[in-house]
């Protein structure tokens, strides 16, 4: 085992892809397991602590804690290990199952053991799928069409960003992850891909297929990035690459087939690094542009800040949805940040869907 920064705390700790996490980089104690609340919260941020465990990456995140009995509040989560293929499930805009203490609202952990798609499988001990166990259902306010009787099902390429972003701009949108390790195969992957209604299910790893098949390359591939010299780019790209998975370690995303959105853009926060290249606070990184979408008429490009819309100052991703519905269907004005410079546009939006 290696752990890094700082060399001068020794301890000795398991981890592995199941989510068996314990000591200082959980905050999971025992009386906060016994006790605690479960509740979904969402990823508003996300920062790097500079620490690693086994290759895992100890991450800080702040985030919105929703109970089923009670208004919705932040908290910040210091220290939680996740493995190195679990990073695309820890995103701005991503929901994660937390438990937090109802007498101190600032306890709050990852509840690895829960979640709305794996509480039964945690009270029973699993459910026989291990890509259903650990399953995390992505938040991102699209709305799909009918999921079709079977997903397509793809191998991924290195670069999980740019299949990401070839998917949205052909219509597509994640519904959620799974990261697994050992006893899993393709069939499982599929299966739980039928369960939340994917249309398409992309796989990264090594997998044993019956004799005579095989698994098609993921087919959709990125446009070029218009603005490559922008910081959001740049960014984009560094982030891009899977890491080479071991023999029992595998990833599979699940996407569904969007209806019109309102705009038809991917989006993703700016990180602390770009808002000081850029000298503001606000605004959000357009990643990837649906064809056909008023985005895309409007010539909107990914590399793009959006920094207003309507008049209406971006804040951050969480509120954007929100702003998009209450201007739906209407010609709106678009401020940009485009390689540095101040760009606006006009769009016509489309209604926000049923």
């Amino acid at each position: 085992m290696r752990v890094h920064k700082p060399a001068a705390i020794l301890f000795a700790m398991t981890v592995g892809l199941t989510g068996c996490i314990s000591g200082i980089f959980s905050g999971m104690t025992k009386e906060l397991r016994e006790h605690g609340v479960s509740a979904e919260a969402t990823i508003l941020k996300v920062w790097d602590t500079g620490w690693t465990v086994n290759d895992g990456p100890v991450i800080g995140m702040r985030v919105e804690v929703r109970p089923s009995d009670g208004p919705a509040f932040e908290a910040t989560i210091k220290k939680t290990l996740i493995s190195r293929i679990d990073i695309p499930q820890f995103q701005p805009g991503t929901v994660v199952p937390v438990r937090f203490d109802p007498k101190d609202r600032t306890v709050v952990a990852v509840d690895f053991g829960g979640g709305e798609a794996s509480a039964g499988a945690a009270a029973s001990g699993g459910s026989g799928n291990p890509y259903r166990d650990r399953y995390v259902r992505a938040s991102l306010g699209a709305t799909f069409l009918p999921s079709p009787p079977a997903p397509e099902v793809y191998l991924g390429t290195a670069d999980k960003l740019a299949d990401e972003i070839a998917l949205v701009e052909n219509g597509y949108a994640i519904i959620g992850a799974s990261a697994v390790e050992g006893g899993a195969d393709l069939e499982q992957a599929v299966a739980q891909g039928k369960e939340v209604g994917a249309a398409v299910v992309v796989v990264y790893g090594h997998f044993d297929l019956p004799a005579g098949s095989n698994l098609d390359v993921l087919p959709y591939r990125a446009r070029p990035r218009a603005t490559a010299g922008s910081p959001a780019a740049s960014t984009a790209a560094g982030h891009s690459i899977v890491p080479a998975l071991a023999a029992t370690e595998r990833l599979a995303l699940y996407f569904g087939k969007m209806r019109p959105s309102i705009l038809g853009v991917g989006l993703r926060a700016l990180d602390d690094r770009e808002k000081s290249q850029l000298g503001r606070k606000g605004g959000i990184a357009v990643v990837a542009v649906t064809e056909g979408s008023p985005a895309a008429a409007a010539h909107i490009q990914a590399g793009d800040i959006i920094v207003a819309i309507d008049g209406h100052a971006i804040v951050d991703l969480a509120g954007t949805p929100a702003l998009l519905a209450s201007v739906a269907g209407r010609t709106v004005s678009i401020d940009l940040v485009r390689a540095g410079s101040p760009v606006s546009v006009t769009a016509r939006l489309n209604s926000a869907a049923p």
